[in-house]
């Protein structure tokens, strides 16, 4: 009989192999050739462009993350202690994350003051806004499906992705440590949202909020990462 994590693996995997297929991931994702060409100062211009604009997508949903874990976990039943427990525990991890994005988007020679006076994109102020609305009104075990899909994600290629970005551009790591500090943080946390799901997720009716929201930030994140490399204000 499989558990409860392996059911959320198999009904959000069409989502997941959705956004897989993004051209941009399957790109940036890929293992770099062994003696790759030198990148051109056209790509390398356009690869930056493209990598502070999802930079500033990110700052703008993590720095939301830890108010919206606090937020879910004083709103979870008291028959569900362990998972108001981690809840609140993980919004206390997540603090400050956003910061790193700062660090990194000035190294990329961005305005990071710019991140106060505008607005994210449209999907990233959606997936913000919807993350609030799933916590805050909705059943609050959705929430986990917010950590199942982003850590999930930089679990499986965030790590790849900073050394791509910082061989293809050239750059040092400090403009990279959001994704190299999360692409490694992020493998414990998945276990430790695997055994939460398999522990303390009893009801269908949790179960099924987790998938549904798992299934709308795939496709909320897909469209972020499109954004990034699209021509769009």
């Amino acid at each position: 009989m499989p558990t409860m994590y392996e059911r959320l693996q198999k009904a959000t995997q069409p989502e997941r192999d959705r956004f897989m297929s993004i051209p941009l991931v399957g790109m940036l994702v890929a293992e770099p050739p062994a003696n790759p060409e030198p990148v051109s100062a056209g790509d390398a211009a356009e690869i930056s462009r493209i990598y502070t604009r999802f930079l500033v997508d990110s700052y703008y949903h993590v720095r939301a993350a830890a108010k919206v874990y606090a937020l879910a976990g004083s709103r979870i039943s008291t028959d569900n202690e362990e998972i108001r427990q981690w809840l609140l525990e993980h919004a206390f991890e997540e603090y400050g994350h956003h910061r790193w994005i700062e660090d990194d988007l000035r190294e990329m020679k961005y305005d990071v003051s710019r991140l106060l006076k505008q607005k994210p994109s449209v999907p990233c102020d959606c997936l913000v806004a919807y993350m609030y609305y799933i916590a805050g009104h909705e059943n609050p075990m959705g929430t986990i499906g917010d950590t199942y899909v982003i850590e999930g994600l930089s679990q499986m290629f965030a790590t790849q992705l900073a050394g791509n970005i910082k061989g293809m551009l050239g750059v040092p790591e400090t403009a990279v440590s959001y994704l190299a500090k999360h692409g490694a943080a992020d493998q414990e946390h998945m276990h430790e949202v695997r055994d939460l799901i398999n522990a303390h997720v009893k009801r269908e009716e949790d179960f099924q909020a987790i998938v549904h929201v798992s299934k709308v930030e795939f496709a909320l994140y897909g469209q972020i990462v499109e954004h990034a490399a699209s021509t769009e204000d």
